[in-house]
């Protein structure tokens, strides 16, 4: 199966998994993340992996292929 995306939407789910990094970075007790209210397509961050330093995007959409961002969280306070 392919994956068709505009390099738009894929800018803005990468924007959003990076920004979730940063508070989860300064958050360390926290393990979500959404930029404003939870509705209908939105994004929604999981802090993930066995180092929690990954960061799953998901669309409340049926469409949406949720997504693992590997590594993206630093301890620095600072995005990968």
């Amino acid at each position: 199966m392919k994956r068709a995306v505009y390099a738009s939407e894929v800018d803005a789910e990468l924007s959003f998994a990076r920004q979730a990094a940063k508070y989860f970075a300064k958050e360390p007790k926290c393990f979500t993340y959404t930029a404003g209210e939870i509705e209908p397509g939105c994004f929604l961050a999981i802090r993930w992996g066995l180092m929690e330093d990954c960061v799953v995007v998901i669309k409340l959409d049926e469409s949406h292929v949720p997504t693992n961002y590997m590594e993206l969280v630093r301890t620095d306070g600072e995005a990968a």
